[in-house]
């Protein structure tokens, strides 16, 4: 769900209110689309912690390792990046300064495969699990994902499937290889 706008009392609002509507069984992720600068980020963060979240993900500027290492540490969320880290040297410093807790690559802002498979290794060496980006090559991801044991999950996005003679196929919320 996205959060971040220019309301953050109404992003929360409406986090609770999907909360409320669909309980404990729903798991809800937020994504702040780099939306907020650290102050907001923290103080609404806090005020979202009652409503029992998977992930906040990119709550501010993905170039604030610093920032995002004070989120992951007060925070009771746990803080996702990745669609706008581009190298594997990025994802190394963000997990040696313990600001994120689930690494997002997507492999075609990596710089493919090799680069991603190595995102993922280096998240394995650390027990953080790998949820890819999906953005524009999705099709992609589901190959990657069966291929590493720290992916439990893909972001999934349906569009652009008519362009594949074998679309991402989900079935009862699980991927089908």
């Amino acid at each position: 769900i996205k959060v971040g706008g220019p309301s953050p009392a109404e992003d929360v609002s409406r986090i609770g209110e999907i909360r409320k509507r669909f309980g404990d069984s729903l798991t809800i992720m937020i994504d702040g689309n780099e939306g907020w600068d650290f102050n907001t980020a923290m103080y609404w963060g806090k005020r979202l912690e009652p409503y029992d979240l998977y992930w906040f993900e990119e709550p501010i500027h993905a170039d604030d390792i610093e920032g995002h290492a004070v989120l992951a540490r007060e925070l009771e969320i746990p803080i996702s990046v990745g669609e706008n880290l581009m190298t594997r040297f990025a994802f190394r410093d963000y997990v040696k300064a313990r600001a994120v807790e689930f690494l997002q690559p997507d492999v075609t802002r990596v710089g493919g495969i090799t680069e991603w498979l190595k995102i993922a290794d280096l998240a394995d060496c650390y027990n953080l699990p790998v949820v890819p980006h999906s953005g524009d090559m999705m099709q992609i991801h589901q190959h990657l994902v069966g291929a590493t044991q720290n992916s439990p999950m893909l972001e999934y996005i349906p569009w652009g499937q008519e362009l594949f003679i074998h679309p991402v196929r989900i079935n009862k919320g699980f991927l089908a290889l």
